[in-house]
């Protein structure tokens, strides 16, 4: 028996303790790896059914962090989510009196901003009810819409004044368009469809850097 759990986890990964409350999705939006790969390295296992301290395996598959971090800041430049100005500062300052969001909705923090599994997040997550409404932390202008950025999934970015952004990822619907302007609190999408409770993640970025949100959220 130990040599046939051995030679199942030979490949580089670990082990993920299930916490209460959490989905698989959750789980693998954590470890930046899809459901199928989570499902593929726990054949044994019904993912629709974990539980509270029950372990799945997590393969390293690939770096799916830096490349998310990547793709986020080429959709940046692609989709023109840049300011206006002619010179953007380098290492933008923040001054924290300055900066007011509004929680896009104020649930539990499932991850919060830094470093997790050994991997920087650049946000967090927030639970929130099933297909509940998400709604605009500041007034601006809707830069991108999609699901091309891996680990994201539906997401919508806006930008704000003083080279100021907020990213909504991990929808389960968008109600917004490209360009369209946006005022604070109006709805940009709705949560997924989850048995209970479901999740969003949320971003604030100065040009290109991420801030850790709850420094900023009112």
């Amino acid at each position: 028996m130990c040599l046939l759990l051995v030679g199942c986890h030979a490949k580089q990964g670990q082990f993920h303790l299930v916490k209460k409350g959490q989905t698989t999705t959750q789980i693998a939006h954590v470890h930046d790896i899809s459901v199928e790969d989570i499902q593929k390295a726990n054949p044994q296992r019904n993912l629709n059914r974990i539980y509270a301290g029950q372990r799945l395996w997590i393969p390293s598959i690939k770096k799916v962090s830096q490349q998310s971090e990547a793709k986020v800041k080429r959709v940046l430049d692609a989709h023109n989510v840049r300011p206006t100005a002619s010179k953007i500062p380098s290492k933008p300052s923040v001054t924290t009196q300055k900066l007011h969001f509004q929680w896009p909705y104020k649930g539990r923090i499932l991850v919060a901003f830094g470093k997790e599994n050994l991997k920087m997040h650049n946000g967090i997550d927030i639970e929130l009810p099933s297909e509940h409404a998400i709604v605009a932390s500041q007034k601006g202008k809707v830069a991108y819409i999609g699901s091309e950025i891996e680990g994201y999934g539906k997401t919508v970015i806006l930008q704000h004044d003083d080279y100021l952004f907020t990213i909504y990822a991990y929808l389960g619907a968008i109600n917004v368009s490209k360009g369209q302007m946006i005022a604070q609190g109006q709805a940009v999408g709705h949560a997924q469809k989850q048995t209970g409770q479901s999740f969003f993640h949320f971003e604030i970025r100065k040009v290109k850097t991420a801030l850790d949100p709850l420094q900023f959220l009112k």
